[in-house]
Formats: C-alpha cells, sequence, structure tokens
C-alpha cells in the first residue's frame, strides 16, 4: 500500500498529473468550428443571450485577439463560462463572398469611429433582423439577447476586454 502511494505520488512529481497548457500560438478558427454561425441568416435564431464575433482571417486586429477568444471558447467548453459566442468569417471585402457577406447588412456610410449614433438606433429599434443590423468593420462583436440586437462592440481591446468580464 505504501508503495503504491509512493509511485503515485512519484509520478504526479514528475509531470503526469499536472494539466497540459494549451498553445494557442497553434491554434486556429478551424479548430472552433463547433463554434461557428452556419450563416448570416441565422444571426437572430438562437435563444436567451449570445454573441457573435466577425471576423476576417487577414484582419491583423482579429489575429492580436484571437487568443482571448480561443480562450474563452474553451472556458464555455469547460462548462466554466455561460454566454456561448458564434463566430463567422466575413472574409475580405474585396472578394465575393465578402461582398456577398456585407450585403446581407443594413446599407451605412459611416465608418466604425462614428458608429456610436447607429449602434443606439439599433438598440432603440429592438433590431432583430440581419437587414436592420448595421456592419461597420472586423472585428466586431454583436451580443444578442433573446432574439434582438442588445449592443456591439468594435475593436480588438474593448472585445478582448468583454471576454476577460464574462462569466
Amino acid at each position: 500500500m505504501i508503495r503504491n502511494i509512493f509511485l503515485l505520488s512519484l509520478i504526479c512529481l514528475t509531470g503526469s498529473c499536472q494539466k497540459e497548457e494549451t498553445n494557442y500560438d497553434t491554434k486556429t478558427y478551424d479548430d472552433y468550428a463547433s463554434f461557428n454561425l452556419p450563416t448570416l441568416d441565422e444571426f437572430y435564431s438562437y435563444e436567451g443571450t449570445y454573441c457573435i464575433e466577425l471576423y476576417h482571417l487577414y484582419c491583423s486586429y482579429c489575429t492580436s485577439i484571437k487568443e482571448d477568444l480561443f480562450r474563452y471558447l474553451d472556458k464555455y467548453s469547460e462548462g466554466k463560462a455561460s454566454t456561448r459566442v458564434f463566430i463567422y468569417n466575413m472574409d475580405v471585402s474585396t472578394t465575393s463572398q465578402g461582398i456577398i457577406n456585407r450585403a446581407k447588412f443594413k446599407k451605412t456610410t459611416v465608418g466604425y469611429q462614428d458608429s456610436e449614433p447607429l449602434i443606439e438606433e439599433m438598440k432603440e429599434n429592438k433590431v432583430n433582423t440581419i437587414g436592420e443590423t448595421y456592419f461597420f468593420a472586423v472585428p466586431s462583436l454583436y451580443i444578442i439577447e433573446n432574439n434582438v440586437f442588445k449592443d456591439l462592440l468594435i475593436g480588438s481591446t474593448d472585445i478582448a476586454n468583454y471576454y476577460s468580464s464574462l462569466k
């Protein structure tokens, strides 16, 4: 019995009982495909409160918060976080898919720096369709509650801070 306890202690001391640290540098969006929003048409199709992060693969700001996103998605998968986050690749605006994706949103010529009045408009109007929803830039994190637009965060700093604050 003492020998078994000694062997178990020795195994734990050599690292076999330590949790392996995830290397987020090697992770890609493909590793989190189960979190993909199937189509933009499903933007307002889920119950409760959830978020949708819009990104594209060649966006340096999106890349800068990938680790924050992936850490949060892992917490959610482990049951340590309760707000579901979907991800959707908008593609580059000059590609055919990027053009198609952007055309689904309500048209605006306003850039993200001047987006606050339009975000407030979406809140006041209780927007619940993609055609009523404005798109400004990636990365963007749309917060949806009970199939209605609740808020929008634009930019890597605000989104990373939001992921840190989520429980």
